[in-house]
C-alpha cells in the first residue's frame, strides 16, 4: 500500500466511522506486513481506529500472524459466516488486481455488508 493511500483510507475511515464500529479488513496480509514492512498502514489506518474503540478484524486466504479469520471469499459458506458478524465497514485495499474473477469478491462484499454498511475498495 502506498503511503498516501494509507493516509487517505485512514482519514476516510475516521471520518465515516463511529466509536465501537466493526471493520472487516479483507486481504489483510500479516501483522508483519501492516506494522513492519509497511508501518504506514498501522500508523495511519489501524492505530487511530483502535484509539476510537473500533474493532478491526483482519481476514486473509492465507493463515499468518495477525490474521484473525482465514477463509476464501469465493466460498459461499465462508461469506455467510462473515455476514452473521454484522460489520459496519469493509476495507479491501490492493487485493482485486490480483484476482481473475474480481466480481466474486465484490459480490461477497455486498453480501457481507448490511444496507447501511460502507466499503472502501482501492486498487493501484
Amino acid at each position: 500500500m502506498l503511503y498516501e493511500e494509507a493516509i487517505w483510507i485512514g482519514k476516510k475511515l475516521l471520518t465515516l466511522s463511529k466509536n465501537g464500529d466493526k471493520i472487516l479488513n479483507i486481504g489483510s496480509s500479516t501483522n508483519y506486513s501492516r506494522t513492519i514492512s509497511q508501518p504506514h498502514m498501522d500508523k495511519y489506518i489501524f492505530a487511530p481506529l483502535r484509539k476510537k474503540q473500533t474493532k478491526i478484524i483482519h481476514t486473509d486466504i492465507i493463515k499468518g500472524e495477525g490474521v484473525d479469520i482465514v477463509g476464501d471469499l469465493t466460498n459461499k459458506s465462508f461469506v455467510e459466516e462473515l455476514k452473521k458478524q454484522k460489520y459496519d465497514f469493509v476495507l479491501c485495499s490492493n487485493l482485486l488486481e490480483h484476482l481473475e474473477e474480481k466480481q466474486l469478491i465484490v459480490k461477497a462484499i455486498e453480501e457481507i455488508l448490511p444496507i447501511e454498511g460502507k466499503a472502501i475498495i482501492t486498487v493501484p
